[in-house]
């Protein structure tokens, strides 16, 4: 485990993930959720699995999903994956995707996490 090599680094953080369907999931979304799927962030799961189900989701869904087409990894220790290769620079356009990425989660996070009745 070399951190500072890309397979180091995937060997470290790396986590296989499974999505999971019963028997009426796959009769209705006609996807029987068989295969391996692709690397990325853990932010990107409920993207993933919406992706399978074709739902596009809300609008966050569809700002994670344009930032996933750069950046299909984010690391917190400022690595990313970046035209398939692992970075810890991404480009300027990136940047500013990932910045108003950043803002909408911290809006949402802050602004909706006590607005649940108990």
């Amino acid at each position: 485990i070399d951190l500072a090599s890309e397979e180091g680094f995937y060997n470290y953080y790396n986590t296989p993930y499974i999505i999971w369907s019963n028997k009426s999931a796959k009769e209705i979304l006609k996807n029987d959720f068989k295969g391996s799927g692709p690397t990325i962030s853990p932010n990107y799961l409920m993207n993933e699995f919406f992706n399978l189900a074709e739902y596009k989701g809300n609008e966050f869904i569809k700002l994670t999903d344009d930032l996933k087409e750069s950046l299909d990894v984010i690391h917190l220790q400022k690595r990313y994956k970046e035209n398939d290769k692992l970075t810890s620079k991404v480009l300027q356009k990136t940047e500013k995707e990932l910045f108003n990425y950043n803002k909408v989660q911290y809006y949402l996070k802050t602004n909706f996490k006590n607005n649940r009745k108990k």
